[in-house]
C-alpha cells in the first residue's frame, strides 16, 4: 500500500501480507485499510508507520468504516467494531453467509449484506442484530449510499 503527496511523490509504502483490493478509510490522522491478509490495518497517514493491526481470520475484502471512535470490518461472515485508536474489539457478529459490502453507518446503525441477499443492522454501541431484509441477490452497499437515503424499517 502506497501514500502519494499532493504531488504524485511516493510519501511512504506498507507492505501487507497480502493484496488490499478495498478503498482505505482515513480518519483523524489514522489510515484504516483491509487486506486479504486477514488484517485490519491502521497506519499513521503522515508516515505510514503502524499504530495497530487486528486478525479477522478471514480475508477482509470490504473497505473499513469509521464513526466516531469505533472502527468497523468485515472479515468473512463476521463483522467486527474495533475501537479506533487502539484495534480493542468492543464487538463482533456472525452473519449466517459471507458479508460482501463495506459496513456503513446511519446513525446508531451499521449496515451491512451478504452473498445471499440479506441486508443486516447491527447496533453500533452492542452490536445487537436489530433486522434483515432478504433481497433476493447479493448485496454490496456504497459507502455513502445510507447516508444520501435514509434506511427505514416499516
Amino acid at each position: 500500500m502506497r501514500a502519494r503527496g499532493g504531488t504524485g511523490e511516493q510519501v511512504w509504502t506498507v507492505d501487507t501480507g497480502d493484496t488490499v483490493e478495498s478503498s482505505p478509510s482515513v480518519v483523524g490522522g489514522t489510515v484504516f485499510a483491509g487486506s486479504l491478509d486477514g488484517r485490519l490495518y491502521a497506519l499513521d497517514a503522515a508516515t505510514g508507520e503502524q499504530v495497530w493491526t487486528v486478525d479477522t481470520g478471514d480475508a477482509v475484502r470490504t473497505s473499513p468504516a469509521v464513526a466516531g471512535a469505533t472502527a468497523l470490518v468485515a472479515g468473512g461472515v463476521t463483522v467486527y467494531a474495533l475501537a479506533a485508536a487502539s484495534g480493542g474489539q468492543l464487538w463482533r457478529f456472525e452473519m449466517d453467509s459471507t458479508v460482501v459490502s463495506s459496513p456503513t453507518v446511519a446513525d446508531s446503525t451499521v449496515v451491512v449484506g451478504d452473498d445471499r441477499g440479506r441486508v443486516s443492522a447491527l447496533d453500533i454501541v452492542s452490536g445487537e442484530h436489530r433486522w434483515t431484509f432478504e433481497t433476493g441477490d447479493s448485496v454490496r452497499i456504497l459507502a455513502d449510499s445510507c447516508r444520501r437515503h435514509r434506511l427505514r424499517r416499516e
